[in-house]
């Protein structure tokens, strides 16, 4: 990842499906697992990760750490008044980041409690039969959720995933 813009350097992320063949991905204009797009589209693996049989014979999706893949976004922050559902993430804030105290279950529930929004990522299957990201994410809610307040302003918070912290705290303490 060379030649990137600051903007870029600091939004760009990996692609990692956290919930193993759980993990929610929009392939072919539906929100679905990663499972059923694999069984959709009889793809045979996942960019970046690897398919592995667990001890019970079940199938496992786990990162693959020698071949990362990564999501970079345009080089130029967008202009607030353009932003739309696919570009709003980029001024997102995660509401239950940055606490290197944390474990990574109690993020996910502070997370769940304060986050609405969650970034899935666009898939499709190159012409190797691997499921790969096409694309930013998209900015998806995270469960149902009415809003009667019409008057004030608020923010609602995107989960970035423990996995961004970690990485950010490491980075901090090497500095």
């Amino acid at each position: 990842l060379t030649d990137l813009s600051r903007y870029q350097r600091e939004r760009t992320f990996e692609f990692k499906l956290p919930d193993d063949l759980g993990s929610y991905v929009w392939f072919e204009g539906e929100l679905q697992t990663v499972w059923d797009a694999l069984q959709k589209s009889g793809a045979t693996a996942v960019r970046s990760h690897r398919l592995e049989q667990t001890e019970n014979g079940d199938l496992s999706l786990v990162p693959d750490l020698t071949s990362p893949c990564y999501l970079v976004p345009p080089p130029e922050r967008l202009d607030p008044k353009t932003l739309t559902i696919e570009t709003m993430g980029h001024m997102c804030n995660d509401l239950a980041g940055g606490q290197q105290q944390w474990s990574d279950e109690e993020y996910d529930e502070v997370s769940n409690q304060r986050n609405l929004l969650v970034l899935v990522p666009r898939v499709r299957v190159n012409s190797d039969g691997i499921l790969e990201p096409s694309g930013m994410p998209i900015l998806t809610l995270s469960q149902s959720v009415l809003v009667t307040n019409v008057d004030l302003p608020m923010e609602v918070g995107l989960r970035y995933g423990h996995l961004y912290w970690h990485q950010q705290n490491v980075e901090q303490s090497d500095a």
